[in-house]
């Protein structure tokens, strides 16, 4: 138990690679190492708890083991986790590593250790004040044939790939059901973030969703994007149009 912080810090659209193994069999439990860059990572959940279950304690989704803690908020690194909902609007859930037992505890809701759980499929902010290092991810790999997200009119939702391998984003794995336009500001779009980006100080790779139902880098539209979702990674879906949007990603393995 301990004291709780004393001031709310906010963080609003502000990304690592991942080594990943060849996993297909049911039941099959692995790890991967997400690089977690000085900065800002965000980081996307790609695993199940052993056992099964795509709820996962923010414990065992993000190991504070390796991060650096601190007293209070403020000195530590940060976990943020995005409800598109809360405040009716959106917002995020903050989190922050306790030096005195390096565990998650809630940012001004931090008498005890956070029993939260974030979801398999969910991307989330990572704000690591150390050197750059590698966090070990295990679970279980997910079996389930396909996975859906909606996101809904004007909203916005921190997304990640829901299987253990890298998701083309224009693969026939991925179906999109959005609103597609003509240019980048009157489309649905992707934001993935790269922390090696702008001499690492990190950015964002942008996409629109077209109306042939593809995907299109913005500023180099050319043809459909062959970009990636890397394992391990999180990215946003922000909706532009009147109408929900709907990913439906199915097994690639």
């Amino acid at each position: 138990m301990k004291k709780a912080g004393l001031f709310v810090a906010s963080l609003m659209l502000a990304g690592a690679a991942a080594m990943a193994a060849d996993v297909y069999s049911v039941n099959t439990v692995g790890y991967q190492k997400v690089p977690i860059a000085n900065g800002l990572t965000m980081f996307g959940l790609n695993w199940n708890l052993v056992g099964g279950s795509d709820a996962i304690p923010i414990a065992q989704a993000v190991d504070p083991t390796v991060l650096t803690g601190g007293d209070q908020f403020f000195d530590s690194d940060q976990l943020y986790v995005w409800y598109p909902t809360l405040h009716g609007n959106g917002g995020y859930k903050q989190y922050y590593v306790y030096s005195g037992d390096k565990q998650w505890y809630e940012f001004l809701n931090d008498v005890n250790v956070t029993t939260d759980t974030v979801q398999r499929g969910q991307g989330m902010w990572v704000r690591h004040t150390g050197t750059a290092t590698n966090m070990t991810v295990a679970g279980e790999v997910p079996t389930d044939a396909s996975n859906q997200v909606v996101i809904a009119a004007g909203g916005l939702v921190q997304i990640a790939s829901a299987y253990t391998a890298d998701s083309v984003i224009n693969s026939a794995n991925n179906t999109w059901v959005g609103n597609g336009g003509d240019n980048f500001f009157s489309s649905d779009q992707l934001y993935v973030w790269d922390s090696a980006k702008n001499a690492g100080q990190g950015g964002y790779h942008q996409y629109y969703l077209y109306t042939d139902g593809l995907w299109y880098e913005f500023l180099n539209d050319v043809n459909a994007t062959t970009d990636s979702l890397p394992m391990g990674h999180g990215a946003w879906y922000r909706n532009n149009g009147p109408s929900k949007a709907i990913w439906t990603q199915t097994k690639p393995y």
